[in-house]
This record gives structure tokens, C-alpha cells and sequence, in this order.
């Protein structure tokens, strides 16, 4: 379901004038900057309301275009503009990386999931949260080529896998800050790597004791 709200736009004379804006009653915000991989979103201010809408780091969103369905991540949030008084609105944006793309099929179905993207959104499209079909699509893999390393904080009913060919067959890394949990990510991924792969042998150094 769609409506329309408007903005102010000075005329010639000095005087505003309304120009309609597109808004969907389903989305927390529309595109107002792609470069590259980003995109900014200026969200709706009745996102966190009684929709129920949240904008949360770490969050999957999706962007559906004519061509695909593209998944991103919500990385950064922030009030450039911010209300001088309560109740003053005021404008709110977050930051996007666009990390992969559902494809869509001819008879309109969705297909499978892929990393990148092979177009990019317009100015004024609609974001909105990535449903749980969709976040299976993204995470969920054959159980004979992935294992299962916890649940999706977004969803809990959705397992986080990790495709083992993928993981083991190139360089890759762990990183984060002293006491956020990297010797315990590292134990997860072990863990269920050999409790599906029982006859594995792994080799871990510990230059650092």
C-alpha cells in the first residue's frame, strides 16, 4: 500500500510550494545517495512508532528493484539534522552496504542468492526489512556443504551457516578487540566443522599462549 506526503520546495515568488514524494506504508525509509557498494536511506519518521519498524545496526535490509531483490547491511546511523524542540521532527538517515542480490525469475518467483550485486538502487526506493524467506535464502545452505554455527539475531529460527569449502579454501580472518569473543568464534567454527567432518585433522598454533 502506497500514499503520498510532500515537501516544501521554494517557488520562483518565495513562497513554498508541495511536491509529492512517494511513501510506502511498508518501508522505513526510501534512497537518497548511492556510491559504489554504499547507499544512504533517509528513514521514516514513524520507523520506531507503531509499525513496529526498526532500523538496528547490523540489520539485513532489502531493496526491491526491477531486476532483483538486493540485501544490505545497516552500518551506521545518525541525526544530521536533529529536532531543537520535542516533538520537532527531524532528519534521520543510515548508511547501507550492499552485500549481495535474490534474483528474480521470469514467472516472477525469487531464485537463489548471490554475493554482489549486478545493479545498484535508484534515488527514492523503498527500503524495508528483509522477510524470513528472504533471510533464508541468504543464510541457509545444503547441510552437506555448510554447517551450522548459532541463529541469526535478526530471526532466532534462522540457523547461521558457514560454508566449509568456502571458509577453509581461502584466506580469512577473525578479528576484533580483546575480550569480544574471537578465541570462542574460533572454537564454534572448529567445533562444527568436526562434529560434521569427523575424520578432519586440524592444526592450531598459538604463538601468543
Amino acid at each position: 500500500m502506497q500514499h503520498e506526503s510532500a515537501m516544501q520546495e521554494p517557488q520562483k515568488d518565495g513562497q513554498p510550494s508541495k511536491v509529492a514524494i512517494r511513501t510506502s506504508d511498508d518501508s522505513i525509509g526510501r534512497i537518497v545517495s548511492v556510491t559504489g557498494s554504499q547507499a544512504v536511506v533517509m528513514l521514516d519518521n514513524e520507523t520506531d512508532g507503531p509499525r513496529g519498524k526498526r532500523a538496528e545496526l547490523g540489520a539485513i535490509l532489502k531493496i526491491d528493484t526491477p531486476s532483483c531483490i538486493l540485501l544490505v547491511l545497516l552500518s551506521a546511523l545518525s541525526i544530521p539534522v536533529p529536532s531543537q524542540r520535542e516533538g520537532e521532527p527531524e532528519i534521520r538517515v543510515a548508511e547501507l552496504e550492499l552485500i549481495g542480490q535474490l534474483t528474480k525469475n521470469d514467472d516472477g518467483s525469487i531464485g537463489a542468492f548471490l554475493r554482489g550485486v549486478s545493479g545498484y538502487p535508484s534515488l527514492g526506493d523503498m527500503v524495508d526489512t528483509a522477510s524470513a524467506d528472504e533471510l533464508r535464502r541468504a543464510y541457509m545452505w545444503d547441510d552437506t556443504q555448510a554447517v551450522s554455527i548459532g541463529t541469526l539475531t535478526q530471526d532466532r529460527s534462522i540457523p547461521a551457516m558457514v560454508q566449509v569449502d568456502e571458509l577453509l579454501g581461502k584466506h580469512c580472518a577473525i578479528l576484533g578487540s580483546t575480550g569480544t569473543g574471537k578465541s570462542c568464534g574460533v572454537a564454534v567454527l572448529l567445533r562444527a566443522i568436526l562434529e560434521q567432518n569427523q575424520q578432519a585433522h586440524m592444526l592450531l598454533l598459538d604463538p601468543h599462549n
